[in-house]
């Protein structure tokens, strides 16, 4: 389960007691949790907040950069912060396809998985495995679900772009 969290939660209160007191409420793995944060929400991180990330992956949860390049993207927040995931936002993917390549090499040097967002097209899809880019979400995956759908995808698990 992906929830979507302020980057304000990394630097304000203690996000760790919430994540776990939450995963001990609903007898859940760290495991099962990923916590997204948006690229925009990040501006003026401290160094403390790479700490809170990596009290978090200890519980086994994971932290993704969501929607990597929508405004002003540091590559700092890459090198600096322990990401399991980076989400490329949709217009890399559909306006920009060409910096697929270099992104996924080095989003992969530096450790983490990328994601491909708005992924509407086979041409988008073909390009982003091209880049060496495996995990992906869009309209062509999959559309939106209805909670009573949900099961089922929970049953098959995540989507991951064959080579």
């Amino acid at each position: 389960m992906s929830i979507n969290v302020s980057g304000r939660a990394l630097g304000e209160g203690d996000l760790v007691a919430q994540v776990a007191h939450a995963l001990r409420r609903h007898d859940l793995p760290g495991e099962a949790l990923t916590l997204e944060f948006p690229e925009s929400g990040l501006k003026g991180l401290r160094e403390g907040s790479a700490r809170v990330l990596d009290r978090l992956r200890d519980m086994g949860v994971r932290a993704t950069l969501d929607d990597f390049g929508s405004g002003t993207s540091s590559l700092d927040l890459l090198r600096r912060f322990p990401w399991d995931y980076l989400k490329v936002e949709r217009s890399l993917v559909t306006d920009d396809a060409g910096l697929a390549i270099p992104l996924a090499r080095l989003c992969g040097e530096l450790g983490h998985v990328v994601i491909a967002e708005g992924i509407e097209t086979n041409d988008q899809l073909d390009e982003q495995r091209l880049a060496g880019v495996r995990r992906g979400q869009g309209y062509l995956l999959a559309a939106p679900l209805r909670p009573e759908d949900l099961q089922v995808v929970l049953a098959v698990g995540s989507v991951v772009l064959p080579a």
